[in-house]
């Protein structure tokens, strides 16, 4: 459903006796209404979201579990619901990855501990960009 644009405040739709509060309001109503208008037809940015994009350069040994750099801060205001591996850069050399590199995790007083990321070729050096889903 696209959000239709809404029309200036106008005192002049208003009765008599409320034309006074409703100039008042639309003073501050009417930009704040086009705002929100314009953001939800498809004008929301990652920056509005609780999410954030980190990355992370890390090395997982056969079963996927990290070797090196396995911890790292929660910069969100809120508790994750999800980490997403968007990029999978090979550090080493140029295998290819067999499959999407899936991450488990678990939360520890604000710090994301990374227990296994599936997809990743053992004993190879990666820099991998992460979306953390608030």
């Amino acid at each position: 459903m696209k959000v239709t644009n809404i029309k200036r405040l106008n005192k002049d739709d208003f009765a008599k006796e409320d034309q006074a509060l409703v100039d008042r309001l639309s003073f501050a109503l009417t930009p704040f209404m086009e705002q929100v208008v314009n953001a939800f037809n498809k004008n929301i940015d990652f920056d509005n979201l609780n999410q954030e994009i980190i990355y992370l350069e890390t090395q997982v040994d056969n079963n996927g579990v990290p070797v090196i750099n396995s911890e790292v801060r929660n910069p969100l205001r809120t508790r994750i619901k999800g980490i997403y591996c968007v990029s999978a850069e090979n550090l080493t050399d140029n295998t290819l990855l067999t499959g999407a590199p899936f991450v488990v995790y678990r939360l520890d007083s604000g710090m994301i501990n990374i227990r296994q990321i599936t997809g990743l070729v053992s004993g190879k050096r990666y820099r991998l960009s992460m979306i953390l889903i608030g």
